[in-house]
């Protein structure tokens, strides 16, 4: 069997190249925007009553930067959910016999990414002992 087709082989035991890239996507896409929320708390930033405010524990004085930051950070999350959304649909139409896998991928990546960036957003800005001006 030569080289090339090797490579086209979509029965190897590893799983294919595709899942390997969603899933890392996808994990990409939860990191960044973690990171997004981190960079808010570290501004001085909690989320109290609904609504995201600034401390007076410590200096907020930077809270700009820490939108800003964040603001980038989810886009770039957001485009890497859609990248492994459409890896995952490339790969459900380049393997047939795997199709059902790759299209609950399609779903399963952006739902877990938001799952878990929402359980971050409440741990990463809880407001702790922090105080709040009035």
């Amino acid at each position: 069997m030569s080289r090339s087709n090797d490579l086209n082989d979509s029965s190897n035991e590893g799983g294919s190249p595709g899942t390997a890239g969603v899933i890392a996507s996808g994990v990409l896409a939860c990191l960044a925007g973690l990171a997004g929320i981190l960079s808010l708390g570290m501004t001085g930033l909690a989320w109290y009553n609904g609504e995201l405010r600034e401390t007076t524990s410590y200096d907020s004085t930077e809270a700009g930067i820490g939108y800003g930051i964040a603001c980038f950070l989810w886009v770039v999350a957001a485009a890497l959910i859609i990248v492994a959304f459409v890896l995952a649909l490339i790969q459900a139409r380049r393997q047939p016999e795997r199709r059902k896998f790759f299209l609950a991928l399609a779903g399963l990546v952006p739902a877990g990414c938001a799952v878990v960036v929402a359980i971050g957003w409440f741990l990463l800005l809880a407001p702790g002992g922090a105080t709040f001006a009035p």
